[in-house]
């Protein structure tokens, strides 16, 4: 799971991109989104993350994750 911390400086950081018109590109270890892999090697916590990410979608260019070992892929229909 991201923490409470995690999840501030995210929303911070993703607020001052937005701010400078910088576009980000996510990296984390285990999968965010549902379906791009098995929901065991999701966060505990995704809809929270992903509902911050959602609010940045134009923000925020791609998120890539690993931990799941068979590879996967999913384009997130809410927020392109």
């Amino acid at each position: 799971a991201i923490d409470e911390a995690q999840k501030v400086w995210l929303y911070e950081t993703l607020e001052s991109a937005k701010e400078c018109g910088q576009k980000v590109i996510i990296l984390s270890h285990q999968p965010i989104m549902p379906e791009s892999s098995g929901d065991v090697c999701l966060i505990w916590n995704y809809p929270e993350v992903l509902a911050i990410l959602r609010q940045y979608k134009c923000t925020v260019a791609a998120a890539f994750a690993g931990h799941a070992h068979k590879g996967g892929y999913k384009r997130d229909e809410e927020s392109g």
